[in-house]
């Protein structure tokens, strides 16, 4: 979803918002606060996101300049863990500019990458640990951001005294 604001207009009793995308598909909210979430949004799509002050006596519009673009979900995430790091692999997501990678472990440590390719390697993983790995896109309106469902990762620790006799 996307939250769409704008300063209020004198005389104003009602917004309507709409989006359109180059598909046709739309999507819209009426309210009369200053903000509103239109709903339903397609992933991967950009909007074209028109703002209407409906009056007493007459009406406006404004049209915001460039586009809205709500980002795909990752998916097929796949996580590869040898020693302290985890390489986390997914699909391109349509409509994603950049991603994040987030591993909370059982013990509240966070650690986090960020890139704009689809797999990112998370360094210095706590071993006997159990993290929690969630994948994120962020598009470049308006910041939206969607997550992938956490994937769950435990690290082992490496054997210590091996001996050989």
């Amino acid at each position: 979803s996307a939250n769409i604001s704008w300063q209020p207009s004198d005389g104003a009793v009602l917004y309507i918002t709409v989006l359109t995308a180059s598909s046709g598909h739309t999507a819209s909210c009426a309210t009369n606060q200053t903000s509103c979430q239109p709903r339903p949004l397609r992933c991967g799509e950009e909007y074209n996101v028109t703002v209407k002050a409906v009056g007493e006596t007459c009406n406006s519009s404004s049209q915001m300049t460039g586009y809205l673009t709500t980002p795909c979900v990752p998916t097929n995430v796949s996580i590869h863990y040898n020693l302290s790091t985890a390489r986390v692999m997914w699909n391109t997501a349509r409509g994603a500019a950049s991603y994040s990678v987030q591993a909370v472990s059982d013990r509240n440590l966070t650690v986090a990458c960020n890139t704009s390719n689809t797999h990112c390697s998370l360094t210095a993983l706590q071993c006997s640990h159990t993290y929690s790995i969630t994948v994120m896109t962020q598009s470049l309106a308006c910041n939206n951001t969607v997550s992938s469902a956490p994937y769950r990762l435990v690290t082992p620790c490496p054997p210590t005294n091996v001996q050989a006799s």
